[in-house]
């Protein structure tokens, strides 16, 4: 049942994708942020274990170092432009990292803060660090499902470096 739903799940994401990829950006009238369907899609993956996401996937992917610091075994599926993280002998997904593939709404790595806030709604950019104090990072936090969405780059003004997303701990409401 937990695979039928997972496969169903991953359709409902391609043609969610699809249709945020079309939109662009959000005009006045529209709501702002992603389709339901693709916060459910993500959110579920972090209810699957790693076989189950490389299975629902297939094998076309490739094995490096993910994560802030590289310690976790990241599954990169370049076609869907996301990497699936895991620690070392883990089976629960850490995080999911985001490249110039995956888009939101149309905005992603690559696109200006403005872009982002424009589309997916007003949110404040916050300076903060990558593994240490010295490396000055920049993100914008969006909070969606039981999911937080990290908009990262290393230049205030320039573009998205990072799209990092994490499960929101449990005790958070």
């Amino acid at each position: 049942m937990k695979k039928a739903l997972g496969s169903t799940l991953a359709i409902v994401m391609v043609f969610a994708l699809a249709a945020c990829a079309a939109q662009g950006t959000v005009s006045e009238e529209a709501p702002k942020g992603p389709d339901e369907a693709l916060i459910q899609q993500i959110d579920a993956y972090f209810t699957m274990t790693k076989d189950e996401i490389l299975e629902q996937h297939g094998p076309d992917y490739e094995v490096l170092s993910a994560g802030p610091e590289g310690v976790c075994d990241g599954y990169c599926y370049e076609e869907l432009g996301m990497t699936f993280a895991f620690y070392p002998d883990e089976d629960a997904l850490e995080m999911i990292e985001c490249d110039e593939n995956f888009k939101i709404c149309g905005v992603g790595v690559g696109s200006l803060f403005s872009e982002i806030i424009e589309t997916l709604g007003e949110n404040e950019i916050k300076e903060t660090w990558i593994e240490l104090p010295i490396y000055t990072a920049f993100v914008v936090e969006y909070r969606w499902g039981a999911t937080d969405y990290n908009f990262v780059s290393f230049d205030q003004d320039g573009p998205v470096d990072s799209l990092w997303i994490f499960q929101r701990p449990s005790f958070e409401e």
